[in-house]
């Protein structure tokens, strides 16, 4: 069984004693371990008896361990026999991992692996298990990063207010002894441990076995993490030094094939240096200069062609009145002069919403835009239209709007005989 098990030794105790004379209470049983262990593979490694009855070692040349003694003490044990006095329901939930603690008459430290015996009447008559020693289990879990010699893992459980574990680290680095008192000090971003008279930060995950919470860390020495710390802000200073000096000096290059040129022509143009001389200098200031040469000509082409436009459209813009001007005369002496009159005088007949309605078709609005502004059907449009047709004289509205074009000629004719007589008057 044990060499199935990755473990240092099983045992067994049953809740019977040979020796009555003791005043302590004893268990009879076997405990076995394995001797001089040096790897993980224990396969190879011999076993001793250090619990039981030395028959049992001599009928199968098995050695007795240096601290060998009969029975199991209960003050030896006291995890272990703690479960002699429990009650068992399920056996399948009640094994149990206890602290570690140190093996009497020896140097080494052990945790174990616990499951009750039961008779048939379920009755637990004893404690059967196996030992997990401090060596085998560093000996096991050792830290596969290789970059960090002084990593280190470990399993704490708290009993009494007190922090006891198993730890683990590489092959050179500096494993925390198992008998030296912990201080845990639980926080973020690390957790602070004190191990005897050195300081690590770590990191924890909680685990719960069998109804007892245990802390499985990873941690490193304070003075390895201030080394290490040291030596990436160094590299970090050295790099943004290096992209310092990269930049610096790619700024200098480019302002001396770039930059130093344009301005020393611009200081050159400040000297009245001829442009051909300039140019000759530096060819980019050359591209500039054709450049702002085609787009002066561009513009220029562009603003001569506004000008003839501009010409061509005052020319249509005086044809286009004189026509106006012979337009509403002619259109004058077709009207009768009665009419126009009345069309003129009626116009004060009107209701400040025909007026309204009149001034629109004056400006040129179409019936659409007069109800869309004014906010009436068309309905009513008609019949403000009917009143204005009636109180002017007029029978429709193309009647209505050849008076209107007359109304605003004659006022234009007025206007521009105004100007002149201001005009005369000036040169005068």
């Amino acid at each position: 069984m044990m060499q199935l098990a990755p473990c240092s030794g099983a045992f067994y105790f049953l809740d019977i004693s040979a020796n009555k004379s003791i005043e302590s209470q004893a268990y009879s049983g076997v405990y076995l371990k394995y001797v001089n262990i040096s790897t993980a593979n224990t396969l190879n490694n011999r076993v001793c008896l250090y619990r039981g009855l030395p028959e049992v070692a001599r009928k199968n040349g098995i050695n007795l361990h240096s601290s060998w003694e009969l029975e199991v003490k209960e003050n030896d044990f006291s995890d272990i026999c703690n479960l002699l006095n429990t009650d068992v329901h399920d056996l399948t939930k009640s094994y149990y991992l206890t602290n570690v603690c140190n093996l009497p008459g020896t140097w080494e430290n052990a945790q174990f692996l616990c499951i009750p015996i039961m008779d048939t009447k379920g009755k637990v008559i004893g404690v059967c298990g196996f030992e997990v020693s401090a060596l085998l289990f560093s000996l096991s879990h050792k830290t596969a990063i290789v970059s960090y010699d002084y990593i280190c893992c470990g399993i704490l459980s708290k009993k009494n207010e007190k922090y006891s574990g198993l730890f683990a680290g590489s092959q050179s680095g500096g494993i925390p002894l198992n008998s030296e008192a912990i201080v845990l000090t639980l926080g973020a971003p690390f957790d602070t441990i004190t191990i005897g008279d050195k300081g690590y930060f770590g990191i924890h995950q909680s685990r719960n076995v069998a109804g007892t919470e245990y802390l499985v860390m990873s941690f490193l020495p304070i003075s390895e993490y201030s080394q290490i710390r040291q030596q990436y802000l160094a590299k970090l200073t050295t790099l943004l030094l290096v992209l310092l000096l990269i930049m610096v000096g790619s700024c200098i290059f480019f302002s001396h094939k770039y930059l130093v040129p344009i301005l020393n022509g611009l200081k050159t143009l400040k000297k009245e240096t001829t442009s051909e001389d300039l140019k000759k200098q530096i060819p980019e200031i050359e591209d500039l200069f054709k450049f702002l040469e085609k787009k002066d000509m561009e513009i220029a082409a562009t603003v001569a062609n506004l000008d003839k436009k501009k010409t061509a459209l005052e020319a249509e813009l005086v044809r286009v009145y004189g026509d106006l001007d012979l337009l509403a005369k002619e259109q004058k002496n077709k009207m009768d002069t009665d009419v126009y009159i009345h069309f003129i005088t009626g116009i004060e007949t009107l209701t400040p919403r025909e007026k309204e309605v009149f001034g629109l078709y004056y400006n040129g609005y179409t019936a659409n835009q007069i109800v869309e502004k004014l906010g009436f059907t068309k309905n009513g449009l008609k019949y403000h239209n009917g009143n204005i047709y009636s109180k002017l004289g007029v029978s429709s509205r193309k009647q209505l709007l050849q008076y209107i074009a007359l109304m605003r000629s004659e006022k234009e004719s007025v206007n521009s005989s105004s100007k002149e007589n201001n005009i005369n008057v000036i040169k005068i």
